[in-house]
């Protein structure tokens, strides 16, 4: 079922804007390392200038000194997830966690075997991506490309 109504929809806002705030703030922010596939940046939702605003930002957090992006492009050979996962690493004694999105929601589980699975699948995909130090020009080429189309 797809979920549209008002309380899903604010409810999803409201995470969102909580994981934003909990990368942001000054005080001991969420160390994040984000790699994106390529196609993900490349989908227009709504105008170009809403597109060009999203690259702008995404620009910003990646100059944060504890967040990395790096962008997966399209013809690089290298292992690509199926799908979307995060991997949540936290202080002892709390044990690593993977949270695995699926049609229905997310799967989270700290079963050494699976946590091993989605660590080298995240390794493999950073060895693989550009570095990130390469991300900003790619962001400012995508959004030079919306201008051109």
């Amino acid at each position: 079922m797809d979920e549209r109504n008002t309380e899903f929809v604010e409810r999803n806002i409201e995470i969102r804007m909580r994981r934003k705030e909990a990368i942001t703030r000054g005080a001991r922010p969420v160390e994040i390392h984000a790699i994106q596939k390529e196609a993900t940046l490349r989908r227009v939702f709504g105008s170009a200038g809403v597109m060009r605003e999203q690259y702008k930002h995404l620009a910003e957090l990646a100059a944060l000194d504890h967040v990395t992006v790096q962008i997966l492009p399209r013809g690089v050979p290298v292992h690509r997830a199926s799908g979307n996962f995060i991997l949540m690493e936290f202080e002892r004694p709390l044990p690593t966690v993977v949270s695995i999105d699926t049609p229905e929601g997310a799967n989270v589980t700290d079963k050494d075997t699976e946590i091993w699975k989605y660590v080298r699948r995240f390794d493999a995909m950073r060895a693989g991506a550009p570095a990130p130090r390469d991300t900003p020009h790619f962001l400012e080429r995508v959004a030079g490309e919306l201008e051109q189309s």
